[in-house]
């Protein structure tokens, strides 16, 4: 999908210190660093494709239940 310019995207993406995730105009999530997936305890798979308002709604209830 992204070619080589995204692979290039993303392995710069993977150097960085912080954690990011890139969303298209619909709030989906289409690109997530390995450092994101460090801090929130997240697998890219898991996540690429679903609508971030969701993810923080699961975040939100898996802290409310601890």
């Amino acid at each position: 999908m992204w070619g080589l310019g995204g692979d290039l995207l993303r392995g710069a993406l993977d150097a960085l210190g912080i954690g990011i995730f890139v969303l298209d105009p619909s709030l989906r999530v289409v690109l997530v660093n390995s450092k994101a997936e460090d801090l929130f305890g997240i697998r890219r798979k898991e996540v690429l494709g679903r609508d971030k308002r969701e993810l923080i709604r699961e975040k939100i209830r898996s802290l409310l239940d601890r």
